[in-house]
C-alpha cells in the first residue's frame, strides 16, 4: 500500500470544504493510506522523518504569505523538507509558492488581485498535464511566484493565465509539481468533480 502525507500548512485546520475534497479523492482509491500532518508537527524529529518515508507528498494552501520574512521563518521546516523529500510531491496554492521559494524565485501579491482572488477560470495546458489539456478551475489567492529569468531552466511552465503566468509547473530534473489553483475546492460540482480527478491522477504517480 503506497503512503500519502498531506501537509496542513493552515495555522489550524485545513477548511473543511477543501479538506472533505481531499478526503473523497483519497477514500476512493483503496491501494492508499494517507495522512493529515500539521506543519508545525514536522518539528519532532520523528515525525519528520516518518514523512520523508512516504511515497507522495501535498502541500495544502495556507493564510500565510511568504513574501513575508516572518512566514517563510514560520514554514523553515517545510522549506527544508521540499528541498530533501525525493518522492512526487504537489503544492497547492501556498504550496506551489513554497516551490518557487525554495528554488530561489520571489512571492508577491497580484497586480489585479480583484479580478483572481476568488473565481473559476479555464486553464489550458500545453503540453497535457495530468492528461489535461484544458480545466476548468477554482482560483483563490492573493500572490503568485513571479516570473523571472532563468525560470524555465528550473521548471517546466504547463499553463498561464491572463493575471497569473506562473500556474501550473513542474521540476525539470524531480517530480515536483505546483498549481496556483485549488483543485479541492469548489462550489461547482462540475469543477469539483475535475479537481478531484485531478489529485487522484497525482496519487496514481506514487
Amino acid at each position: 500500500m503506497k503512503k500519502l502525507v498531506i501537509i496542513n500548512n493552515y495555522r489550524d485546520e485545513i477548511p473543511v470544504y477543501r479538506k472533505n475534497s481531499l478526503i473523497l479523492a483519497f477514500n476512493a482509491l483503496k491501494w492508499l493510506k494517507y495522512e493529515f500532518i500539521s506543519f508545525t508537527d514536522l518539528k519532532s524529529v520523528e515525525i519528520y522523518e516518518k514523512v520523508l518515508k512516504s511515497d507522495g507528498l501535498i502541500l495544502s494552501g495556507s493564510r500565510l504569505y511568504l513574501s513575508t520574512i516572518e512566514d517563510q521563518k514560520k514554514m523553515g521546516v517545510v522549506l527544508r523538507l521540499i528541498q530533501e523529500f525525493e518522492n512526487p510531491t504537489l503544492g497547492i496554492c501556498f504550496g506551489h509558492h513554497m516551490i518557487g521559494h525554495v528554488f530561489g524565485f520571489k512571492i508577491e501579491f497580484l497586480k489585479s488581485l480583484d479580478s483572481e482572488s476568488d473565481k473559476i477560470i479555464s486553464l489550458d495546458f500545453n503540453p497535457s498535464f495530468f492528461g489535461y489539456d484544458t480545466m476548468k478551475v477554482h482560483e483563490n489567492h492573493k500572490q503568485e511566484i513571479k516570473y523571472a529569468e532563468g525560470f524555465e531552466k528550473i521548471f517546466d511552465i504547463y499553463a498561464s493565465s491572463e493575471d497569473c503566468k506562473v500556474q501550473a509547473i513542474k521540476h525539470k530534473k524531480r517530480p515536483i509539481y505546483g498549481v496556483q489553483f485549488h483543485p479541492e475546492t469548489s462550489a461547482r460540482e462540475d469543477v469539483k468533480k475535475t479537481g478531484i480527478q485531478f489529485l487522484q491522477k497525482f496519487a496514481s504517480l506514487l
